[in-house]
């Protein structure tokens, strides 16, 4: 097949949404050509300069071009207004569609809103679509303006709609030709259980039978990762060889260093800024346990990691989180916002090493057979497919 793929984002930005099409994509691009448009980034003209060297593959063709769709000029009290009548579609990637070649066999457009347009352009000239529906961007699209009918629309005339959980689609609850959940997942190859690595304990100043809460993500004030502080702070009180080990960078680093700072916290608590891929799996090895307190997720690829590597996790019983993990099963699920109980799940994997080993035990199960990115690109192999077939059916 000859496929494109469509996202208003990609690497070097890395997050669920980069990492997700990469690694599908790397895997179909072995049997497929497969080209993605993405806009050029600001200021950024070699992509390989500070780029992941994880993130290097030859055989994906990455086309750029000038996106000036934004809402940056637009005062943060009135964009929630402005959205409800004016989505953020992008004229530049209705135009980048309108140059696809006539002869490719399906197009793949992650994320809906700047989409639209180029969903317009690609239904009129009869390339099949298949569209990717993974992040949040509807929270601010009203359901009873104009602007929420156009995304309705589009997804219904898409061949087939991926949504990245079950919660993201009942959220939705729009009915499209085909829709199907495909989650994203891990690199169970490299993602597995292991002994620690001395040298990293050493790198970040912590003993070697330190009691380990990692924690990666983006530092975002929506995420809340002010509220694990709050619960290491119980979990340090009780637990003197504790340490969080904290990965990723944001916005609110500053604010969070800050309020690390106001619990008395800064002996016990790494900041290790971004983590590249390559060394990510080590940091999950010398975890004693994960710890992911998020409030706005459709999926959260930390929660696949974490288990294919082995070690107990615990998250919030909330959005995708809580369909990802089986609370008691594959984890611990507690309440968002809630420090308290958030700590004491903590404490219980640390206390009870025997529960802790088996959630970890079916969790890498469950990862294995669930959320193996192989299996992952396979799904969507055959939903691209399907929705090809369609054009050959009609031609």
């Amino acid at each position: 097949m000859k496929i494109v793929v469509m996202s208003p984002t990609y690497l070097p930005v890395v997050g669920g949404a980069e990492l997700g099409i990469f690694q599908i994509y790397r895997r179909l691009a072995a049997r497929h050509e497969v080209v993605i448009k993405t806009p050029r980034l600001p200021g950024r003209v070699n992509y390989r300069e500070g780029e992941d060297l994880y993130f290097h593959d030859s055989r994906l063709r990455i086309e750029r071009y000038e996106d000036l769709t934004s809402y940056n000029g637009i005062p943060l009290r009135l964009r929630p207004f402005v959205r409800r009548v004016a989505l953020e579609y992008s004229r530049s990637a209705q135009d980048a569609a309108r140059l696809i070649p006539a002869d490719t066999d399906v197009v793949n457009c992650h994320y809906v809103v700047r989409n639209l347009g180029a969903i317009r352009i690609l239904v009129r000239r009869g390339i099949p679509i298949v569209t990717s529906v993974v992040g949040r961007e509807f929270d601010l699209v009203s359901r009873n303006y104009p602007s929420w009918h156009a995304v309705g629309k589009a997804l219904k005339k898409s061949n087939a709609v991926v949504y990245i959980s079950e919660y993201l689609r009942s959220s939705i609850n729009i009915i499209g030709r085909c829709d199907r959940v495909i989650p994203y997942g891990v690199d169970t190859a490299r993602y597995r259980p292991g002994p620690r690595n001395p040298d990293l304990l050493a790198q970040h100043g912590i003993a070697p039978d330190a009691d380990v809460i990692f924690s990666v993500q983006r530092l975002a004030r929506v995420k809340r990762l002010d509220i694990l502080l709050e619960a290491f702070a119980i979990v340090a009180s009780k637990k003197k060889n504790a340490v969080l080990l904290i990965g990723g960078t944001g916005g609110d680093e500053e604010r969070l260093r800050m309020r690390s700072k106001e619990l008395g916290l800064n002996a016990s608590v790494r900041w290790c800024g971004y983590i590249p891929e390559n060394s990510l799996p080590e940091y999950y090895r010398v975890a004693t346990v994960v710890a992911f307190h998020s409030m706005n997720e459709t999926f959260g690829v930390v929660i696949p990691q974490a288990m294919a590597s082995g070690v107990p996790l615990v998250t919030t019983r909330c959005t995708a989180l809580q369909e990802v993990v089986q609370d008691g099963e594959t984890g611990l699920l507690c309440e968002p916002g809630n420090p308290a109980a958030l700590a004491q799940s903590i404490l219980i994997l640390l206390s009870n090493k025997e529960l802790a080993r088996d959630l970890a035990d079916r969790a890498l199960q469950e990862a294995r057979s669930r959320y193996s990115w192989d299996r992952i690109a396979g799904e969507y192999e055959e939903v691209l497919a399907n929705a090809a077939g369609e054009k050959t059916r009609t031609s």
